[in-house]
């Protein structure tokens, strides 16, 4: 350091490196054409111990004294002394909890002539650690920043229905990343929204994926144990969670990371340093087209076929469900007991498959596959009402006919007689 010559310190690199990127960030946001941004730093004593000080100043407007405190919230918006609002976004949110984990502080000012003036200080000495804290061995380390704040990432998200549902009615996202801060970061952001689980490796990940079943994989591709890709072929090729979406998270964004995706059958992948805001909009999209293909199904519009937004597990196991019914139409004691024998599923996995897939539960599918084959009856057979009624399994009429008008949305005769008609005309 200048004017004392060489000194030892002892710091963690990755945090430093985060710190200081986030707050480099923030400055270029703010600081105008022709701007400057200073970066000082000097080490201190206090209380017996050795410490390091490090600001990052703009050349932007500054910030209202009143909102100091504010500015390391999560998206709160804060005015500048000019009266312009501007959001505080994530990084800053970042750099916080970084230096508060580093045993340190960070705090910011108005520089006079300048603009707003970040100060982080941490401790240095041997001291300030435990034993075990300090590596005693030369390592390499590589820049891995995780977080960037981006001008779109900085204003808080809108308010969204999920934020007020109860949290057994939310969905359940699945956090996968080594890094704890940034895994930390990203839960408490998307918390707001979903119900979050988390995990530090691939291996956990799919163990909770086996034991939790959430409807959603954000999973960091270089890890540990068991990487990103690796981890979401499992979870692919599992019928039991073949169904869950996977966002895989990338600082390599080239033709091979692709091509490695596309094998892993990942259903997205966002590239690093992580805008939060794009992610959680991308979390929502895949989300939403889920729900309108369980829709459209539901509703009777989706076919078995590629391509419709279905794995081919997920596929395969429909159309076995679907042949298991169709063979059994005339077997009245079908049921989802004996449904689940033949898959050799549980009860409980088969229920939260179906329900996730349809959007209807397995006594309600089976119902529906049995309308439909009645309805296929009535149609290219050219049988009665009570005939494919009873040919589908089912034992009152009445019932049928009321379910039958529930499904397709008028009663048996007249969708007898609008098919028939048109198979005439044809």
């Amino acid at each position: 350091m200048e004017g004392r010559g060489e000194q030892l310190v002892y710091f963690d690199p990755d945090k430093l490196d985060k710190i200081l990127s986030n707050l480099m960030s923030n400055a270029l946001k703010y600081t105008p054409e022709n701007g400057r941004i200073l970066i000082g730093y000097d080490t201190y004593e206090k209380e017996g111990q050795l410490w390091l000080k490090l600001c990052v100043t703009d050349s932007g407007k500054g910030i209202e004294p009143e909102m100091f405190d504010n500015v390391f919230e999560r998206f709160y918006q804060v005015k500048s002394v000019t009266g312009k609002t501007f959001g505080a976004g994530i990084g800053l949110a970042l750099a916080k909890n970084l230096a508060k984990n580093h045993k340190g502080t960070i705090s910011v000012e108005n520089a006079p002539g300048l603009g707003a003036k970040f100060t982080v200080a941490l401790p240095v000495s041997a001291e300030a650690y435990d034993e075990d804290e300090i590596l005693h061995e030369e390592i390499s380390y590589q820049a891995r920043n995780l977080i960037i704040d981006h001008d779109d990432s900085l204003v808080p998200v809108e308010e969204d229905q999920n934020e007020g549902e109860p949290a057994d009615e939310r969905k359940t996202i699945l956090i996968v990343e080594d890094n704890s801060d940034f895994r930390n970061l990203l839960s408490e952001h998307l918390s707001n929204y979903y119900n979050i689980l988390e995990a530090g490796n691939g291996m956990d990940g799919h163990a909770v994926c086996l034991e939790k079943q959430p409807d959603l994989v954000i999973t960091d591709m270089m890890m540990p144990v068991m990487d990103g890709i690796e981890l979401c072929k499992k979870i692919k090729n599992n019928v039991e969670t073949s169904d869950i979406i996977v966002i895989l998270l990338t600082a390599r964004m080239n033709e091979e990371t692709r091509y490695e995706s596309y094998l892993a059958d990942a259903d997205s992948y966002i590239a690093k340093p992580v805008n939060v805001r794009t992610l959680y909009t991308r979390v929502e999209s895949l989300l939403e087209q889920r729900a309108r293909l369980v829709k459209r199904y539901s509703a009777g519009i989706l076919e078995h076929s590629p391509g419709n937004g279905l794995s081919v597990l997920d596929e395969q196991l429909l159309e076995k469900i679907h042949n298991i019914i169709e063979k059994k139409l005339m077997n009245t004691e079908l049921n989802v007991l004996a449904l689940t024998k033949e898959l050799g599923m549980s009860n409980s996995n088969l229920y939260r498959k179906i329900t996730r897939l349809t959007g209807m539960s397995p006594v309600e599918y089976i119902r529906y596959i049995r309308l439909q084959s009645a309805a296929k009856m009535m149609i290219n057979e050219g049988v009665t009402v009570s005939e494919a009624a009873y040919a589908s399994g089912f034992n009152d009429l009445s019932y049928f006919s009321k379910r039958f008008k529930k499904q397709f949305d008028m009663s048996p005769k007249k969708y007898q007689k609008k098919h028939g008609l048109s198979r005439v005309n044809r």
